[in-house]
């Protein structure tokens, strides 16, 4: 999958996926066809649970 573009994404919902899509890219790049990103995928619990285990 070549890099990803978020350009038609809200710049908001973009910079608290970012993190995530990247760690994401780095380990699975070659599997990886296509990502789809829904709402219930943005909430602050989500998001910091992704935080957490990014980190680790």
């Amino acid at each position: 999958m070549p890099e990803l573009d978020l350009r038609s994404l809200d710049p908001n919902i973009a910079r608290k996926i970012s993190p995530f899509l990247g760690a994401v890219m780095e380990e699975h790049r070659s599997n990886i066809n296509s990502v789809y990103v829904v709402g219930s995928a943005l909430t602050e619990d989500l998001m910091s649970a992704v935080l957490i285990s990014t980190r680790s």
